[in-house]
């Protein structure tokens, strides 16, 4: 059904894609567009990623310095 041959594409024995033969990217531009990131990280976040990372907080809060909302 999905005729995936047809344009080059690979499955696997499971019906997946194999990305090795199937990565493909648009890329579309405006000069007007605007991003944003969806929220900043609050310490307790802070805190659980530095525990998990076995770094101080100190440390944890340079690396993720733009992204909080302290």
């Amino acid at each position: 059904m999905l005729e995936a041959d047809r344009i080059g594409v690979e499955l696997t024995s499971s019906l997946a894609i194999n990305l090795a033969s199937a990565v493909s990217v648009w890329y579309i531009a405006h000069p007007e567009a605007k991003y944003f990131g969806a929220v900043r990280i609050e310490k307790d976040q802070v805190q659980s990623f530095a525990d998990r990372m076995r770094i101080t907080n100190v440390k944890a809060e340079e690396w993720l310095a733009p992204n909080l909302n302290y």
